[in-house]
This record gives C-alpha cells, sequence and structure tokens, in this order.
C-alpha cells in the first residue's frame, strides 16, 4: 500500500519529509531484501544503518539487507520527502529468509510508524516510537492514484520489451487522421 502520515490529505501533502519506521521481531534471519520507492524520494536505513536512496517513484528500488539483520528486533526505517505540493507516499515490501526456509513478508500499512519530525535516533532499534502514529493508506500499489501501475522494478527491465529489429513504418502524416 502507498502509505504516508496521517496528519497530511492524500494529494494534497505539503513539501517536506516524512518518516517511517517499521520493526520486526526476527528468530534467526538468513537473508533479506526490500524493494521500495517513493513520491518523490527517499533514504533507507536498516538498524541504523544507511541502506540506499531512490528519487524515482516509477523505479521500484531492490536492496539486499541480509547483512544488516540480526537475531531479534531489526527496524526498517525511511525519510521519505515530497518534493512538490500534492501526492506524496512511501510504498515497500520487506521480504525475510529464516533459517530453515521459511519466508516472511512485511508490506507497507497502517502498522508503520511515522512521524513528520525527525528525531534523534530515530532510525535505531528500540527508539521509543510513543509520539508516531500509524501510517495513513493512499491505496494500493498498481491500483491508487495518482501513481497507477507506472512502476518497474529496478534490474528487471521496463514495462515493454521491443525486440531490437523492431521498426515503425509512418502510413499518414498528422494532417491525414
Amino acid at each position: 500500500q502507498w502509505i504516508w502520515s496521517a496528519a497530511h490529505t492524500k494529494n494534497k501533502v505539503p513539501v517536506g519529509s516524512c518518516y517511517f519506521r517499521k520493526s520486526l521481531k526476527l528468530k534467526a534471519p538468513e537473508e533479506g531484501e526490500i524493494r521500495i520507492t517513493a513520491d518523490n524520494q527517499f533514504q533507507l536505513y536498516v538498524n541504523g544503518q544507511p541502506v540506499g536512496t531512490g528519487s524515482d517513484w516509477r523505479k521500484i528500488e531492490v536492496f539486499d539487507i541480509s547483512k544488516q539483520l540480526q537475531k531479534g528486533v531489526n527496524t526498517i526505517a525511511v525519510e521519505a520527502t515530497n518534493s512538490d505540493a500534492g501526492s506524496a507516499g512511501l510504498v515497500a515490501r520487506v521480504l525475510i529468509k529464516e533459517v530453515g526456509g521459511t519466508f516472511q513478508t512485511y508490506s507497507t500499512d497502517e502498522s508503520w510508524k511515522t512521524s513528520v519530525r525527525r528525531y534523534r535516533n530515530w532510525t535505531a532499534p528500540g527508539f521509543p516510537e510513543s509520539e508516531w502514529v500509524a501510517a495513513t493508506s493512499f491505496g494500493a500499489l498498481g491500483t491508487a492514484l495518482p501513481w497507477g501501475n507506472e512502476m518497474v522494478v529496478a534490474g528487471e527491465g521496463t514495462r515493454f520489451e521491443i525486440p531490437a529489429d523492431f521498426h515503425i513504418e509512418r502510413l499518414m502524416q498528422d494532417e491525414q487522421v
């Protein structure tokens, strides 16, 4: 789901940053991956460590977070910045493989915590979230407007694959249509 702070109304979000946290309790993480994008840009942290950034909401970035994961409480933290007033959103899916082969997924939804204020050490596990509120959903990935289904996954190509030998032949001039 596309999420943002409950302090703002969908499509009426001012320029500025919104901070998100999701804490996960893991038994024995073996591998982890996060797929993420934000309208307009984001900085991703796992357990207080910077992992990656993105600046095109149409491109879902993929990050291997295996090295940042630990047994016990783990925290995914994101600073999402809206650089144009209007629409804003964050969408992500965390995939964790535990030792033994079981998988867990954690997608953005109302269980993620959010704040419009930046706190000291907000990216660290164990940070007190008492002043943070539940995120608000702006709709499902792939169907929620204004984003629709315009996203592509980084490293997996574009939406349309066009063969190299494909050519377009113009049959009519614009004024003939």
